[in-house]
């Protein structure tokens, strides 16, 4: 296996690469599975609950990958070069999910895994592949840590099954801070994502934070743990973003020099707002085309796009600074967490040349706070639907598909301009402040004339707009319903005088009595095709 045959019996296939041994681990698996599966059918097994347990338990072939990963890593040469790259693609294989494997495996492995990586976690860096993407010797620890990101029984093979075979991932966790103060800089975010099960994850996030500052290799450089913190990529319902305020509390606690809030401000807080300033920007973007530009592997378009990009910085920085500005100055007025942060850094250090950044933008916000919005939540329609999911369909029919009934609602522009609290925008479950839009949204009278057709989606057609607005992963093929249409639409369609035909109401099983006032009123139901 990457020419280290001696220490493998699998991977075969010409040529060998990861994506090649990945596909065939995956038929291995999977062979492994339909035998079990097999017995099953074949009335072998006759209850599925025992099958799916014995497939589930089947670690036939993962105990060879787990048990050779151990073995390699306890008894490798790390003065072969050739064998250490080998180990490294190996990790790099074990720790993606694309294989697919039990994730019951790892519970077997845990305390050897554990215990190896005691012993990994200290040992010296060094490049492992050099190159524009070079790997190190902490980006194979950072593959090891990956697996409780990846394969643990939270996965999908075990939802809701099996239980108690469940891995507790603090152990794991407690020893990130270790190899985080050991290899700073290559962090992964699945890593990051792994130490929220720390036994102690916020105080042990603001000691990692204050590391970085005090570190004198590290103090000019991009803190990894910043994005967590304050990305404009968080949902607030993420672990450390949503604690950010907490974390940056316990970091200002500390005896900061003027140097080390500057970093906090500058490299954790004021990067994550894309806030920086021309001559840092220019010198990240020629330091990236330096390392890309020569090299074979990067594709033409990019160096040119990076090119472009370090012109348009260097000849129009103020058009493109303030377009960062308003970004960071809606981020800042809808998340609370941020503001706080930002708040506390500018009270106990007033006179930082950074933290003065931080007051104008904090001023910004308030005037955004107060200028007209877009979508107005508080209107008072003068148009009442006594259905509220039957105007539902008919704002789907005016604003997404004719496109007359404007303001067109869109959930990400909503969410950047709602002030009262943040909106997670990957919903799992209706959007309280998009329904109440909706409903207190008025639809003219002129409009609702123009209403002919009406269609519920089911889904089979990609389903409706409004409700990926309102409910972003609603998903039918997980069970979702539609939002059903009731009796009490009877009462609405006096509104919609031109209305000849709805398609796919048999997905809200309408009573008879719905059915037969729309056929009195020469409606035509028609079924979803």
């Amino acid at each position: 296996l990457f020419g280290v045959s001696k220490k493998a019996k699998f991977g075969q296939s010409k040529p060998i690469n990861t994506q090649s041994i990945q596909k065939e681990w995956r038929k291995v698996i999977e062979q492994n599975q339909q035998e079990i599966k097999d017995l099953f059918n074949y009335g072998k097994i006759e209850d599925w609950v025992e099958c799916r347990t014995l497939m589930e338990n089947d670690f036939t072939f993962e105990n060879e990958i787990y048990e050779l990963l151990i073995n390699w890593l306890t008894s490798i040469d790390w003065k072969d070069e050739k064998e250490v790259k080998s180990l490294f693609y190996y990790t790099e294989i074990v720790s993606n999910s694309d294989y697919k494997p039990n994730p019951l495996v790892l519970l077997k492995y845990h305390k050897q895994l554990q215990e190896t990586l005691k012993k990994l976690i200290g040992k010296s860096d060094f490049i492992i592949i050099s190159g524009v993407n070079s790997s190190k010797y902490s980006t194979l620890i950072d593959n090891i840590i990956k697996l409780y990101f990846y394969h643990t029984s939270h996965s999908w093979k075990n939802k809701n099954h099996v239980e108690q075979y469940d891995i507790d991932r603090t152990e794991m966790a407690n020893l990130i801070p270790e190899y985080i103060k050991a290899y700073l800089g290559g962090i992964s975010i699945l890593v990051i994502s792994v130490l929220k099960c720390n036994s102690a994850p916020i105080n042990t996030y603001a000691d990692l934070v204050l590391f970085y500052m005090k570190n004198d290799k590290s103090i000019e450089q991009y803190c990894p743990l910043a994005s967590e913190l304050f990305s404009k990529y968080n949902e607030p319902s993420d672990f450390f973003y949503k604690n950010a305020s907490k974390i940056t509390a316990l970091v200002l606690k500390n005896d900061l020099s003027d140097k080390e809030i500057t970093y906090f401000t500058k490299n954790v807080l004021l990067s994550q707002l894309g806030i920086t300033n021309k001559e840092d920007t220019i010198q990240k973007l020629e330091k990236h085309l330096e390392k890309i530009k020569d090299n074979p592997k990067v594709a033409k378009h990019i160096v040119n796009t990076y090119e472009k990009d370090l012109i348009e910085t260097s000849t129009n920085w103020h058009e493109l600074y303030a377009k960062k500005e308003n970004t960071a100055i809606r981020r800042i007025a809808v998340s609370k967490s941020t503001a706080q942060s930002a708040k506390m850094v500018l009270k106990s250090y007033p006179n930082n040349i950074e933290a003065r950044v931080l007051k104008n933008l904090l001023e910004k916000a308030i005037e955004f706070k107060n200028k007209p919005k877009v979508y107005n939540l508080n209107n008072k329609p003068i148009t009442i639907f006594k259905d509220l999911h039957f105007k539902f369909l008919v704002i789907e029919e005016l604003m997404y598909k004719q496109k007359v009934l404007l303001p067109f609602f869109d959930l990400h522009i909503f969410a950047k301009e709602y002030t009262a609290k943040e909106i997670e925008t990957d919903a799992y479950e209706v959007i309280p402040e998009v329904k109440k839009y909706f409903r207190n949204l008025e639809i003219p009278e002129n409009l609702l004339k123009k209403v002919k057709i009406l269609h519920q989606d089911s889904g089979l057609d990609g389903g409706s707009e409004f409700i990926y607005q309102m409910y972003s992963n609603w998903d039918p093929g997980a069970g979702d319903e539609v939002f059903k249409v009731s009796n009490k639409a009877i009462y609405d369609l006096d509104l919609l005088p031109n209305l000849k035909e709805i398609i796919g109401l048999e997905n809200s099983n309408p009573s008879n009595k719905l059915k037969k006032t729309l056929k009195d009123r020469n409606v035509k139901l028609t079924n979803e095709e």
